[in-house]
Order: structure tokens, then C-alpha cells, then sequence
């Protein structure tokens, strides 16, 4: 035993005072041991009157020397709070003449802390001081102790905390099937969580059976309450508790002994919320001690069986002393094994080393050393048999203790793997071979050109080469673990799942497809796709084994390629010309609708005949001669005049035009013929050499461009006018349509009109339209179309008539320019009569103001206001787009505005009401209704409301087809009774009168309430 204290030697540390009240929760260990340890330090220096008590605490694993943190007693009476020490201080130093330094350790020697006594002031300890320490010592070694046990404890606990976050993942799966019961509870011990494991520990039938009739642990489940109100206490004040045993009553009345480890659970302000745990039943456990007399008998039963086990198995069992001195026991497998029987190994135990393989003898003295020092060895050698045969054999040894511990037998088991290492020598071999198969496979994978990727049976990728990578746009490490799926296109799902069922039922042993995967930019890739069933040795399928070959350039090519086939396909069928394609033979290979239409044969009418069948006999050699050169390559495309016999045996007669398509490699393919009726141009130009001579002069001489043209438009025959309005010779035209020549803008309009007159819906049309010039140049011209009808209403052709009206569109131009010069004159105009109007308007009330008569000065007012009204008709001209209208309701705002302004009407008191919507009047009619309003309106504010009264003043307009109303009306005072406006002396209702007579108008007045005139007056158009 070592004393408690003893001399230490001084070492730099830093102190540091804990405070004095207990350690909050969340607080550190090292905090909690401050706590406890302070106040021995506090009454040490208070006992031996020390002003400085420094317990310097050694840390974990540290050097016993080491300088550390620890824990500090000042007293503020002897030293200052804030003056430093150092305890480097020598004894006698100027600082500290006292110091005294004691080593706190364990039984075994080691460092727990030093404890530090400083005085400013020189002194000597007593023996009774020195055994005050002593006991302190005591009691703080004591403390250390459990602090030590306790971090241990607490290390563990944090560990299994940190094991516990670690598998949060899992936790789900582990609640649900663990075999403890976990659980979490409410301060007051209500269940908040609970697993089946602990319904089924309790003996209830689900948790939330549990849940539902367990409303108090304490009551209801502990059978001492006084465990329960202990456990709350440990947990509130550690904040865990680590196998807390208890006994606990079950639903059925039993009582199980359960070990509980459980924590609590804190807010981040440190608030206590609930407690979480683990239940284990120990119940069995307690039941240990009752069966060890059973579990030791079983014992030496098992003992007597162990040896006739070993008595009668093929391995070798042997026991003898440390270093094989004495052989205690061989198993009869020693003759089966060594070549030896056991009565030759008694006699001679160490006959078997000479049968050793010299390469393996080196393995024995490492064996029988560590058979002494009591290690269990596992080694594996060769020996010679008896016989003569080379044999594995694998021997493990362990040793055997006396009651004491001591190692005094050492016992092993051999056993003959030669059979093992020939199959292992053979896995070897198979495994190399294997190997190099899979490095082949491997290079074939990484670096073929095709994509391939091993997916599971669940449909997600295991591994994938470069090119399948590059294919769909990922990385091989992005589409590691990831669905298939998820990059197949949604219409290829469905399929690709039923060829994966077809190959693990054993339908097929190879699925091959064209699928569409979706590649990381978004876009479609095609993708020729092969499948094949991975199995394992039993034949039993792991994994998919995909290849696929990217085919999306040939797919598009395939698409454009059925695009332009389609392309060819309709305008060949809907064609308006007569097409055919033949064989080099001249058969039939396709016709169009147009070539029935022509030519009256259908594709099954041609079937058995060639070109030359339906052709005129005297072109036949002409046709002969054009394929000739085709095929020789003399020339690509030929066009010929020809005649056909139609179905009906009529001769047709057409414009064909002949192209030799070829094949790839330059082979003749097929002929394709378009051919261009004209019979009616040919019929048509008979009509026309019939009344050729009569119309010749007519045609030859007009001044007007006159042009005959078919029913498609093309010109058959033109006058020289024509041919100097549109630039063109008659050759050059009659190669041409009128659509050629149109301006792009007039062509749906004319050809329009054209097909209504060819249809017959019209007999004639009349047109302005514009041709193109061959300089280039827009003449514009007024076009007069009808159609040529034979008796029977047939169309025979079309005559046009145009007028060269370039020169009258140039004068519109002109006299359009002059127009709006004169409108800029007129708007002028206006702007500088309303100018003059304002000035002289403004003269008058200028004047006004200089008369000092109320009654002359109000004369000039009043004729101001009249020259403003007719001033606001020119303003409202100047500034509308239409010269010859005026639109009132703006105009009445302004002037109603300017009146309010001139009388000085406060528009809150008086409100005017005007309804002039889409109201238009002609400048006269403008003016008079100006002069009027102004004058009625005047009246109103003068008259009608008088000291201040408020009112409104309304002024509507309305219009019928032949009639415009004008009603002035105030709810004012009004008008005496018996008042005539016609035999008035003001000058203003005079006016009014007389403005009424010009615009040939009528006037009422209606009085009681306010005053209301309405006049009426013919409408005119502006």
C-alpha cells in the first residue's frame, strides 16, 4: 500500500478556480469534478490558513509530469483576485517562500493529481496540519477514484450513443425487430414509443396495447414504486442510467426482473423533454444459479462422451506435459495417421519428429515455445508417412490450467488435409484459370466498341463500359446502383420488362430489340439492344448481361429517308401532271391519279403492256431513240412532243419529259416520265388559226395587252402590246403563266377569281393588279378576264385585257401629295384663326378690366367668351385628323372648362354633365352649337345660382338618321312664370334665337325645375 500523499516535483500549470455550485446539465465531466473537489480544496487553505490551494489534475495517457489543467482555491484575503502566480517558483522564491507540493496516486503508482499549498509568507507544517492534509488527501483520491470509473462509465455510454446515431438508418428496422424492448416515456411515465419487444416482454399483445392501458409506469408496471421514483431521480440528476435491474409486473399478474439502460432526452435550453431506452428480460438469468449444479454435471457428462468422441474420430487427440516431456495421451487415430500405434508413440513420443518434412521443422521449436508461455497455436506441415506417402496434416494446440491458472498440460488435434490441400491446389488452379478468364472479360468489356452493362434482376446497373457510358450521357459511376428504367424510354418500358420475364421463365435464351434510351441532354438514342441471362453454378439466374449498339444515325437516316419517300410519294400521287415510272423495259412500275385522269388507264389496265403499247406509232421511234441515250448516259433528262392513245382510243397530246433514275453503284434503276397534256392547247390553237385571220388585225393592233391563255394559266398566244407592257417577247411568254409575272402580293387575289371563272361561278372578272416588268419595274395594270366557251359550255380558253394604268396610279400619287399639302394649308389655317380668336378674345377681356362699369365690362366679357367658343372649334380642328368634323365632347370640355375658369365656378359646387359620345358636327354647324351652348351655359351660371347654391349643368347631345338634338338644362332656379325668351331684351337668348335660325333649326324651353333648352336641327354629314 502506498501513503496517500507524497512529495511531487513542480511543474508550470495554469489555474483555474470551478464554480461552487453544481454543475448544470450538458456540463462537462471535468466541470462536475470541480464541483465536488473545491470545496475540499476551500477548507484545506481555510484549515491551514493557505492563501493558495492548486490541485493540478493529470490527464489520460499523459506523462505523470506532464503540466495540465486543474483546480484552484485562492483566498481573495491573501492573494488578490486578479494578481498572476506561477508555480514554477522555486521554495524560498520571492514569490511564494512557502510552497509545498503532494503526489496523489493509485495502488499502483499511477499520477492522479498533485496537490499545491502556497503562501506569500514563510512557514514550517506541523505534524497535525500534515495529518489534515492527509485526511483531505484521502477524501480527494477517493473523488478522483470515482471520477475516474465514472468517465470509464461515461465513455462507454457515449460510445454506445455514438453507435446508436451511427445506425439512425436502420433504427426503424432494429425498433421493429429487435429483441429488446425499446421504448420512450413522458416524465410522468406515460408511454410516448414502444416497440413489439417490449409489448410482448409485459406480456401485452401490440404496443399500442401497451400504449392504450398502461396510463402510469410507476403504478402500473413497477411492482416497487420506490425503484420507479429512483430511477426518475438518477435520470434527472446523470441524465442516464446504465443495467438498472428491477422487478416489474406483467398484464397477466407475473412478475419478470428486467435490465434497463435508458437516457434522457434534453431541449437545446437543456429542459428535461423524455426518456428513451432498452428493456432486457432477465429473468432466465436469475434462474443461473439454480441450474449450475445441473449445467455441471452436464458437464462431466459431457467430458466422459468428449472422450469417446475422441477415442473414435479419424483425428489424432494428444495431451502432454510443457515442452512435450511426457506424452499424458494419444488417440487410437494416431496409427491412421502417423503410421504409428499409440503403444509405439508411448514408448518413443518423440519418434514422430524424424517424419517431419525438413522444409516444416523449423515450425517446432516456434511451437513448443509458445505451448509454454501458454498461447494456443494453429500450424499446418507435411510429414512422411510410414508407407512412404507425403501427407498435409494441421495441428492445433491449446493449453491446458490448473485451478490456479497455471499451464502444467498443453493438449492438440490433428488432422490429415491432404485431400483438402489437393482440392485447394486444384480451387488454385481453377481460380488462375478463372482469373485470366476474367481479365479476358474484363478487356473485352472495357474496351468493345458496342456498350454493355451487367444489370441485376431487379433492373439496376452493377457495372457498365465506357461506350454504354457514352451512349446515354452519364458516367459509369452515375449509373452505378441506378434503374434501368429510369433512362429507358417510357414506351419501350413495358416491352423490355416482358422480355426479361420471357428470358428468366426459359421462353427464349437470347432477347433482341430496338429500344430508345433517353440520353442525359433529353434527346432519344436509338439503340439495337440484345439481352442474355446470367446463372450461378446451380443454374440459377443472377444477372442480365445487356449489349447495345448505337443506331440513332441510321434511325434518323431510316426516318428522313421515309420523309422523303413520303415527300416523293404524295407529289408524285397528288401531282398535277400526268407522272409514271417504269421499268428499263418500258413495263409499268407506278402511275398517278393525274396519268388516269390523262390517259384513261389505271395501274392494272398497264399491267402486261410497255410505253410503246399506248404510244402513237410515228413517235414510237423517237421514244426509242431518247431511252437509248438515257441509258447510254448521253444525257440525263429528255423531252419530247408525243402522242398517246387514250383508254377511249382518242389521240392525247403531250409534252414528255423523260429522267433515267440510277442506283448507288450507278446501274440503271428506273425511268421516271412526266407528261403534260395539251390537247386543249393543241385544240385551242386550231380554234385560234380558225378565227386567226378574222381577229388578227384586231389582236395585232390593240392598244390595250390582250393574252389568251389554258386553264392552268400558261399563255397560248399574245398581241405585241402585251409584249411591250410586260418586257417580254410572245416566245419567251407563251412558256410562261400569268402567276410568273404577278406581283406576289396580287397573285391569290387573281388566280382566285381565275378559277371561280373557269369554274363557272362568274363569267368575267375585273382586276387592278401589278406585273412585274423584265427590267424589274411594277407596272400596274386594270385587267378584264372572261372565258371562251364552246356551244356545250367547255371551256376552250381564257382572254385577258389589260390597261397600262402606271401613269393614272403615278397622277392619284400626285394629286394624293397635293391633297395633304392642302390639308397642311388648311390645318394652318386653323391654327392661325384660332390664334387671332384667342388674341382678340384676350384684347376684349383686357379691356374689360380697364372699364369701370360693371355693365360694359360684363358687354366684353360676354363677347370674349363667344370668340373663345368659335377659338376652341378651329383649336379642336388644328388638332384633329379629320379637317372636316369635330368631335364635341372633347371640344364642350374645353369650353365648359374655360367658362368655369372665366366666371370663377368652383367645379365642386357646380357639376357639368356632358353626353356627346361619338358626336360629329360639320365646322358650321360646330361653330352655331358652340356660340349657343355658350351662351345657354353663361345664362346658367349667372342666373341660376344664386348666393353660392350648388346645382349641376347637363348638356346632351343625340342624333338620329335625319336629326341632331342639343338639350342645355340646369336645376337651378329656373325662368318666371310666363316667360318668353322670343320677346326678351338679352342679347344672349336673342343670339341663341338667331343661331337656331341658321342652323334651320327649332327651340323649346322648359322650366320647373332648373331651366332646360332643346334644339333641333337637320343632321348634315361632316
Amino acid at each position: 500500500m502506498s501513503p496517500p500523499i507524497s512529495r511531487s516535483p513542480r511543474s508550470v500549470v495554469h489555474g483555474f478556480a470551478f464554480p461552487r455550485t453544481a454543475p448544470r446539465e450538458g456540463q462537462s465531466l471535468q466541470t462536475e469534478l470541480g464541483t465536488a473537489l473545491y470545496p475540499l480544496l476551500q477548507l484545506l487553505g481555510q484549515l491551514l490558513k493557505v492563501p493558495l490551494v492548486y490541485l493540478e489534475l493529470a490527464q489520460p495517457g499523459s506523462d505523470p509530469h506532464s503540466s495540465s489543467k486543474g483546480i484552484l482555491y485562492r483566498d481573495p484575503q491573501g492573494i488578490p483576485a486578479g494578481e498572476p502566480f506561477n508555480l514554477n517558483a522555486s521554495p524560498g522564491a520571492e514569490q511564494w517562500p512557502f510552497h509545498e507540493s503532494f503526489l496523489l496516486q493509485t495502488e499502483q503508482g499511477i499520477r492522479l493529481a498533485d496537490l499545491h499549498l502556497l503562501d506569500c509568507h514563510p512557514r514550517q507544517l506541523s505534524s497535525f496540519e500534515r495529518e489534515q492534509i492527509d485526511l483531505v488527501a484521502l477524501s480527494l483520491k477517493h473523488i478522483l477514484l470515482q471520477a475516474q470509473e465514472h468517465r470509464q462509465t461515461l465513455e462507454q455510454l457515449q460510445s454506445q450513443l455514438q453507435d446508436s446515431r451511427s445506425t439512425a438508418a436502420r433504427y426503424q428496422q432494429i425498433f421493429e425487430n429487435a429483441v429488446e424492448g425499446i421504448f420512450q416515456t413522458t416524465l410522468e411515465g406515460k408511454y410516448l414509443v414502444a416497440n413489439p419487444a417490449l409489448a410482448h416482454i409485459f406480456g401485452y399483445e401490440s404496443p399500442e396495447d401497451l400504449m392504450h392501458n398502461v396510463s402510469d409506469i410507476g403504478t402500473q408496471i413497477y411492482s416497487d414504486p420506490e425503484q420507479r421514483a429512483e430511477f426518475i431521480q438518477r435520470m434527472l440528476r446523470e441524465g442516464q442510467v446504465v443495467n438498472f435491474e428491477h422487478q416489474v409486473c406483467c398484464k397477466d399478474g407475473r412478475l419478470i426482473w428486467i435490465s434497463l439502460n435508458a437516457r434522457t432526452i434534453y431541449s437545446d435550453q437543456g429542459d428535461p423533454l423524455y426518456f428513451e431506452g432498452f428493456v432486457t428480460d432477465i429473468t432466465a438469468s436469475r434462474q443461473l444459479k439454480e441450474r449450475q449444479q445441473q449445467l455441471e454435471e452436464a458437464r462431466r457428462e459431457s467430458e466422459h462422451r468428449f472422450l469417446q468422441l475422441v477415442e473414435n474420430t479419424q483425428q489424432l487427440f494428444w495431451i502432454t506435459t510443457v515442452y512435450s516431456k511426457e506424452l499424458i495421451y494419444v488417440s487410437p487415430a494416431c496409427e491412421a495417421i502417423w503410421g504409428r500405434s499409440a503403444e509405439e508413440a508411448y514408448a518413443n513420443p518423440q519418434a514422430w519428429i524424424r517424419q517431419i518434412h525438413p522444409d516444416d521443422r523449423w515450425l517446432f521449436p516456434t511451437i513448443l515455445k509458445a505451448q509454454s508461455e501458454g498461447k494456443s497455436t494453429d500450424v499446418v506441415f507435411r510429414i512422411y508417412h510410414t508407407d512412404g506417402r507425403l501427407i498435409w496434416l494441421r495441428e492445433r494446440t491449446f493449453p491446458i490450467a490448473d485451478k490456479e491458472g497455471k499451464i502444467y498440460r498443453v493438449a492438440g488435434i490433428v488432422e490429415d488435409i491432404t485431400e483438402s490441400k489437393q482440392l485447394e491446389a486444384e480451387r488454385r488452379r481453377i481460380e488462375q484459370a478463372w482469373q485470366q478468364s476474367a481479365n479476358h472479360f474484363r478487356q473485352i468489356f472495357e474496351l468493345a466498341p458496342n456498350g454493355i452493362a451487367l444489370v441485376d434482376l431487379q433492373g439496376r446497373f452493377i457495372q457498365v463500359n465506357d461506350a454504354f457510358a457514352q451512349i446515354v450521357g452519364y458516367t459509369p459511376e452515375e449509373l452505378k446502383h441506378r434503374q434501368q428504367l429510369d433512362i429507358l424510354h417510357p414506351e419501350d418500358v413495358n416491352p423490355l420488362l416482358e422480355a426479361n420475364e420471357a428470358l428468366l421463365a426459359g421462353k427464349v435464351s437470347v432477347s433482341q430489340r430496338q429500344i430508345r434510351y433517353t440520353h442525359r441532354s433529353g434527346q432519344v438514342v436509338h439503340v439495337l439492344f440484345q439481352a442474355t441471362l446470367l446463372t450461378d453454378e446451380e443454374g440459377q439466374p443472377t444477372q442480365f448481361l445487356n449489349q447495345v449498339i448505337d443506331i440513332s444515325a441510321r434511325v434518323e437516316a431510316e426516318i428522313a429517308l421515309k420523309e422523303s419517300e413520303e415527300r416523293f410519294r404524295q407529289s408524285f400521287e397528288w401531282a398535277p401532271i400526268a407522272k409514271a415510272m417504269t421499268h428499263v423495259d418500258g413495263t409499268y412500275l407506278q402511275i398517278n391519279a393525274a396519268f388516269t385522269e390523262t390517259l384513261g388507264y389505271t395501274l392494272e389496265d398497264l399491267k402486261g403492256k410497255t410505253v410503246l403499247d399506248i404510244t402513237h406509232p410515228d413517235d414510237i421511234a423517237t421514244t426509242l431513240e431518247n431511252s437509248n441515250r438515257l441509258l447510254a448516259g448521253q444525257v440525263h433528262q429528255c423531252e419530247q412532243e408525243q402522242r398517246y392513245i387514250h383508254k377511249n382510243g382518242q389521240i392525247v397530246y403531250a409534252i414528255l419529259r423523260i429522267t433515267l433514275v440510277r442506283t448507288a453503284q450507278g446501274d440503271p434503276s428506273y425511268f421516271l416520265s412526266q407528261i403534260l397534256d395539251i390537247t386543249e392547247r393543241k385544240q385551242a390553237e386550231a380554234a385560234l388559226r380558225q378565227s386567226e385571220l378574222s381577229l388578227r388585225g384586231i389582236f395585232q393592233q390593240s392598244a390595250l395587252g390582250i393574252s389568251i391563255v389554258d386553264h392552268r394559266g400558261h399563255y397560248l398566244k399574245v398581241n405585241p402590246a402585251l409584249e411591250e407592257i410586260l418586257g417580254y417577247s410572245a416566245a419567251e411568254l407563251t412558256h410562261m403563266s400569268f402567276c410568273d409575272l404577278t406581283h406576289p402580293e396580287d397573285i391569290q387575289e387573281d388566280w382566285q377569281l381565275f378559277q371561280e371563272v373557269l369554274n363557272g361561278q362568274r363569267d368575267r372578272y375585273h382586276l387592278e393588279k401589278r406585273y412585274i416588268h423584265r427590267s424589274g419595274k411594277v407596272v400596274w395594270c386594270r385587267l378584264a378576264v372572261s372565258a371562251v366557251r364552246d356551244p356545250e359550255g367547255k371551256n376552250l380558253f381564257i382572254i385577258g385585257i389589260c390597261e397600262d394604268i402606271t401613269e393614272e396610279k403615278r397622277a392619284k400619287l400626285q394629286i394624293q401629295a397635293a391633297l395633304q399639302e392642302k390639308e397642311v394649308l388648311l390645318r394652318e389655317i386653323h391654327h392661325r384663326v384660332k390664334n387671332n380668336l384667342q388674341i382678340i378674345s384676350s384684347l376684349l377681356r383686357l379691356q374689360a378690366d380697364q372699364i369701370k362699369s360693371r355693365k360694359y365690362a360684363r358687354v366684353f366679357k360676354d363677347a370674349g367668351s363667344r370668340i373663345q367658343a368659335m377659338s376652341l372649334i378651329h383649336e379642336g380642328l388644328y388638332q384633329s385628323n379629320n379637317l372636316a368634323a369635330v368631335d364635341l365632347k372633347q371640344y364642350l370640355h374645353n369650353l365648359i372648362s374655360n367658362l368655369f375658369h372665366s366666371y370663377g365656378v368652383n367645379p365642386e359646387s357646380i357639376r357639368a354633365n356632358i353626353r356627346a359620345e361619338g358626336i360629329r358636327l360639320n365646322l358650321d354647324d360646330a361653330v352655331l352649337c358652340g356660340l349657343i351652348i355658350n351662351e345657354l351655359v353663361t345664362n346658367s351660371l349667372k342666373y341660376a345660382f344664386p348666393k353660392g347654391r350648388s346645382g349641376e349643368i347637363e348638356i346632351h347631345f343625340s342624333q338620329t338618321r335625319k336629326y341632331t338634338q342639343l338639350r342645355v338644362s340646369d336645376n337651378g332656379v329656373g325662368l318666371p312664370p310666363n316667360f318668353d325668351f322670343k320677346e326678351t331684351q338679352s342679347l344672349g337668348l336673342q343670339l341663341v334665337a338667331t343661331l337656331t335660325d341658321q342652323l334651320q333649326g327649332k327651340i323649346q324651353l322648359r322650366s320647373k325645375p332648373g331651366t332646360t333648352f332643346i334644339i333641333t336641327f337637320p343632321r348634315s354629314e361632316p
